[in-house]
Order: C-alpha cells, then structure tokens, then sequence
C-alpha cells in the first residue's frame, strides 16, 4: 500500500509471496498467499489496519474475490477445481457451482455480490460463464465456444455498467485488447445476453448504447468516461556477440 501524498510504502502481508487479491469498496482486502509447501491459502486485512492480516480457516485456493462480507475463490476437490465461497471466519464454506474452473480469467464480482465471471476447463466446458456466488441462480454462459478471445469481465463501482475486456493476443494482463462498455438496465447486473452466450464482438459490439475502449485491461472509474487501463509496450535491442 502507497500513501500518494507522502510516497510512504507499506507491504500489508509481509514475508508472503501473494499471487493475486482483491479490494473491497470498505478497504478491506483478501489475498491468495503461497506457502513454504506450495500450499495456496487465503488471508484477509485491511488497508487501515483496523483488521491486522489473518488466515482464513478451510480456504485453501487462489483467485479471491470479495462478494459482500464472503469470499468466493476456486480450490481444489482431488485433481478438479470448483468456485467456493466462504465467510471471513471460514467455518461456513459452501460450493457455488457443480462447473469445473479454469485458472484464468475471472473479473470483479458485481456490486451486489451475486455474479462473478470465469472461464470452465478445456475439458469439461470451455465458455465463458457467469456464476451466481449465492447458488440462488443457474450458471449463466456469457460466451459461447465460437467466440475465439480471452475474455474478462467487471462492474463499474455503482452497478450500472459492464466492462467486457477481450484480449487481442496472449500478452499479459490483457494489455493488448479492447473493452465494451455495455450499459444495465436499472436493477440488473447482467445485460441481455443471447441464448448460448455471445459468439462474437460483432455480437457484443452490437448491444444498444455499448462503447468501445481501445484498451484490453480496463478499471471502470465511479463516472462515465472515467476508467484506469494498463498498456504494453515491447522493446528490444540487437546485439552483436564474438564468438571467441
């Protein structure tokens, strides 16, 4: 964490290698931390430090995301990875959908916390699906298999916008893409979505009052119009070298 006024740096889970966590709008935080045996387990603080760094019980996984006051992550059931969800003292640990998730891919969980997005595995159902964190609604498919992209998907703060990212090539972090920006009717957090999922951004781009961002990893700020992004840029040097 960074002061930007006073430049001040502070690591809030110090001595853990983290691979990936998400912010709440409340500053609280959860992250995926490695272990020394190679274990991913779950932790949770808070930036201002009311709530010191805790391990959450029963949540061995990675990709955490916040949805409310749980924690919706994939873990492992033998050789098979699923989307779990849990309360910060871990003893109510429940399993989201019967579906089978891959490691990439997953968004922001929408301000109600009740959808997050992911991809399922090449071998069981290689889509891009919305999952409902509660289990209260049926695995909705966002993209079907004719769509030829990586795809991510995230909520702007107030609920009333979608950010659909797609990445051009399989540089990281989606640097290389484009975003739609796909307006929600009052009250819904899912846009109308074609039965089967969209095939192709053609489809996508299509959907009335949608905006295209000619970046692939965008952050939809508080406004319209306001959005942080990421850009990758490759350079390289030629070098001559003896050979004796």
């Amino acid at each position: 964490m960074t002061d930007l006024r006073t430049g001040q740096t502070d690591r809030l889970f110090p001595g853990q290698l983290i691979s990936a966590y998400d912010l709440s709008p409340n500053d609280r935080i959860v992250a995926a931390a490695v272990d020394a045996d190679g274990t991913s387990r779950l932790w949770r603080a808070s930036l201002d430090g009311r709530e010191a760094p805790q391990q959450i019980a029963n949540a061995d996984g990675d990709n955490p995301r916040l949805a409310g006051d749980d924690v919706v992550f994939r873990a492992a059931e033998g050789n098979r990875w699923f989307l779990f969800r849990t309360d910060a003292s871990g003893t109510a640990r429940t399993q989201v959908s019967p579906f089978e998730v891959a490691s990439s891919g997953f968004g922001s969980a929408s301000p109600d916390g009740e959808w997050l997005s992911g991809w399922g595995t090449a071998a069981v159902d290689r889509h891009l699906w919305l999952f409902s964190t509660s289990g209260r609604h049926p695995p909705v498919r966002l993209l079907n298999s004719l769509f030829t992209g990586n795809a991510r998907l995230r909520w702007s703060p107030d609920g009333r916008r979608l950010a659909l990212s797609v990445a051009v090539t399989n540089a990281s972090a989606f640097g290389i893409g484009r975003t739609y920006v796909i307006p929600l009717r009052e009250g819904s957090m899912l846009p109308d979505i074609p039965a089967g999922g969209f095939a192709s951004e053609a489809e996508i781009a299509a959907i009335p009052g949608v905006e295209l961002i000619p970046f692939g990893d965008v952050v939809l700020g508080p406004s319209r119009g306001t959005y942080a992004f990421s850009r990758e840029t490759v350079t390289r040097n030629l070098y001559r070298i003896p050979l004796r």
